[in-house]
Order: structure tokens, then sequence, then C-alpha cells
């Protein structure tokens, strides 16, 4: 079996990630605004969020695809998740009745365990970010 470099498997476990999330959200826009703006403490600008959020995981993937873009890539997913994760948090911690949009395998998810899902992936950008470093040290050193 060939030996597949741990960034692009990392990579290629956040674009299937970013690609379905991304996908749930446009097939069903409505459902994704309806429950931005009735649960949400951005609710105000629900229309803004529902299309750039996809839009922006769309390009994340768009930078995870390339070599040449996947650091960038994976410090933007490390962004994403960050901050999704952060929301995710504030919900559980401060909202009462907790609605979910999810679509798939996610939906079945509690709000709880998609908190350690998404740390999961925290975690595997942080790893895919120091194989990368790791890899750029290893050929530099080679270089000398």
């Amino acid at each position: 079996m060939k030996n597949i470099p741990v960034a692009l498997l990392c990579s290629s476990l956040l674009i299937l990630l970013f690609t379905y999330t991304a996908i749930s959200k446009l097939t069903d826009y409505a459902n994704f605004i309806r429950f931005i703006d009735e649960s949400s403490p951005i609710h105000k600008g629900a229309d803004t969020i529902g299309w750039l959020l996809p839009v922006t995981e769309l390009v994340v993937v768009l930078l995870l695809f390339f070599e040449r873009t996947r650091r960038a890539g994976l410090y933007a997913s490390l962004l994403l998740l960050v901050l999704f994760t952060l929301y995710l948090l504030y919900m559980v911690l401060f909202v009462a009745d907790l609605p979910c949009s999810c679509g798939g395998v996610i939906s079945k998810m509690s709000w709880q365990q998609h908190v350690w899902f998404n740390l999961f992936f925290i975690g595997l950008t942080m790893l895919g970010l120091y194989a990368i470093r790791r890899q750029q040290q290893v050929a530099k050193d080679i270089q000398y």
C-alpha cells in the first residue's frame, strides 16, 4: 500500500466535511436561513450568513485541494471550525431550545456530540498543519 502523506489525508477528510456541509446548506437553503433567523444570536445577518458560509466552505475546499494552497486551506479550516465550535458552545450553554438544521448523519448527533465532532476536526486540522511544517523542515534540512 502506498504511503499517503498525513497533510493530504487530513485535507481530504476536511474536503469531504466542508463539501458535505456546504451542499447541505445550499440544497436546503430555506431551512438553513429559517434556523439562523429563529434560533441564533446572529439572526439579523441570516440572509448574508446563509450564502456567505457555504461559499466560504467551498472556497476552503478549493484551497485544501491544491498542494500549493493547502496550508492556507488548513488555516482557514481551523478558523471556521474554531468559530463554529464557539458558536455551538454558546448555543449549548445559553440557549434553552436547541433546534437543528443539520442534514444526513450529522443531524443524528446531539449538540454536545457535535462539539466533540468539531473538536476532532480541529485536532485533525492541527495535525495537518504540523505535518506540513514537519515536511518543510525535512526538505530544508535536506538542502543543507
